[in-house]
């Protein structure tokens, strides 16, 4: 939370309208209108047998303490927004889709640095995200430009 805090105060100070880091849903959706990146899917892999088993603080913990990792893996410009869901949305502004590709597989196996952990401290179960990726802005269509292509 302190960490939050402190990204919360850091960007009164900043630009309007420029947000980086951990966003609320609100500012998530203002920063990326009308921009163009990529945006990645992170959801959490047995997400209701954690909680089941270890309970939703603990689970949260986890899920907070990974979401910290990752802001400061976000390249510039890039921003990270928890949904109601629990699963998490990064948007990496102006990158094409094999970084975003290659971003996300290393946003996945960070996942597996962090563990969810029993109040008592005994037990230590690794979290698992599956990362999905999808381009946002203008694309070309490939099957499009493949027909036009044949002579």
């Amino acid at each position: 939370l302190a960490a939050e805090l402190g990204q919360a105060i850091g960007r009164l100070e900043s630009l309007p309208g420029r947000t980086e880091g951990l966003a609320t849903p609100k500012e998530f959706q203002d920063s990326i209108r009308g921009s163009r990146g990529c945006l990645v899917h992170l959801e959490a892999i047995r997400k209701e047998e954690l909680i089941e088993q270890f309970g939703s603080p603990a689970f949260d913990h986890a899920v907070r303490s990974y979401a910290r990792r990752l802001r400061t893996r976000l390249p510039s410009g890039g921003l990270l927004c928890r949904r109601p869901e629990g699963d998490y949305v990064a948007f990496l502004r102006d990158c094409a889709e094999p970084f975003a590709l290659s971003w996300a597989n290393e946003a996945a196996a960070t996942a597996s640095l962090v563990a969810v952990r029993t109040p008592d401290g005994k037990a230590r179960i690794p979290l698992a995200f599956r990362a999905r990726v999808s381009v946002l802005g203008s694309q070309t269509h490939q099957i499009h430009a493949e027909a036009t292509a044949i002579p």
